[in-house]
């Protein structure tokens, strides 16, 4: 039986348990979520940052551009969305599992944030603790 709880008013039938690597995944609309990213870090000097936290994976069927996609959330917070082959590859993933459907998590890591020399500070960026698909 699956163990559910509660995140952020989303309940997740499961929680990946990490790996001893964090991969870098291509995520579609990284670059517009900075917004959400900028919050959840908060202020962070000038070094950047490298925050552990916990990502929500969101299968989000009636999309209107992707009926596969899965959504990336981080404390109710949307950063991002798998590629459409990700999206696919994680869903055959969960199937294997028998999550189909159900909201899943598991830890994360954002990085990025530093200042450039142009006055600029770099994107953020986000590495999720579970096997390449």
């Amino acid at each position: 039986m699956l163990s559910k709880f509660n995140l952020n008013n989303q309940t997740a039938a499961y929680y990946w348990k990490p790996i001893a690597r964090y991969h870098r995944f291509q995520l579609v609309g990284e670059f517009y979520y900075q917004s959400a990213f900028k919050k959840l870090v908060e202020n962070h000097g000038d070094r950047g940052v490298h925050l552990e936290c916990l990502a929500t994976l969101i299968p989000e069927n009636t999309n209107q551009y992707d009926n596969q996609a899965i959504r990336i959330d981080i404390k109710g917070m949307t950063v991002g969305y798998f590629s459409r082959n990700d999206a696919r590859r994680f869903r055959m993933r969960k199937k294997k599992k028998r999550l189909m459907g159900q909201t899943t998590t598991c830890n994360a890591i954002i990085e990025g944030g530093q200042l450039l020399h142009d006055g600029n500070r770099s994107n953020y960026s986000l590495s999720l603790a579970i096997d390449r698909f």
